[in-house]
């Protein structure tokens, strides 16, 4: 989660951590830097679309893949996981195509201010601040837990790196792929 936050140090080890949340104001609008992607040798293209706040993908494959996947790479850049967290938007084993529609995560929830002391963030303790909870705090419910990211995510925008990969297998472990970096405002 990325949200503003104000650290206050009230001195004799007295601390206390406020954190803003705020959904956004408007609706995402999605932008990509080209328009196809494609595998040397014409093997796999794939054209994007971006319009009404959605990207579109179209993939082909020839015959000769064992098979392909388009995979989204969603980078806060923080420093625990600096390759972000992928997400398989559709695969395919062999020959044929790919139809996919995406379209940023953005939740409804009032303004919200979370307070809470450094030290109470812990997984492992059942009393404890467990940031794998927080859309319970923000929504008053569990959200839906059918394995998609998009549940557990609370919103996509700013401050996130987003890249579009078409990924080829050929096979014995290797892979040819080309990508394109999306914007989300």
């Amino acid at each position: 989660m990325i949200a503003r936050a104000l650290k206050l140090d009230m001195g004799k080890g007295r601390e206390i951590v406020l954190m803003l949340l705020s959904p956004p104001a408007k609706p995402h609008n999605v932008s990509v830097e080209k328009t196809v992607l494609a595998i040397p040798r014409e093997e796999a293209t794939m054209t994007l679309t971006a319009e009404s706040g959605e990207l579109r993908c179209l993939a082909t494959f020839p015959a000769r893949s064992k098979g392909a996947k388009v995979v989204l790479n969603r980078n806060p850049r923080v420093p625990v996981y600096k390759a972000g967290f992928n997400e398989i938007l559709g695969k395919l084993g062999g020959r044929g195509q790919i139809s996919v529609v995406w379209k940023p995560v953005g939740r409804s929830f009032e303004d919200f201010v979370l307070v809470f002391h450094p030290s109470s963030i812990c997984f492992f303790e059942a009393n404890s601040l467990s940031f794998g909870k927080i859309h319970t705090h923000l929504m008053g419910r569990e959200f839906n837990d059918s394995g998609s990211i998009g549940d557990f995510l609370i919103g996509d925008g700013i401050g996130v790196s987003y890249t579009i990969r078409l990924l080829l297998d050929r096979g014995f472990g290797r892979h040819s792929s080309d990508e394109a970096r999306l914007t989300v405002t």
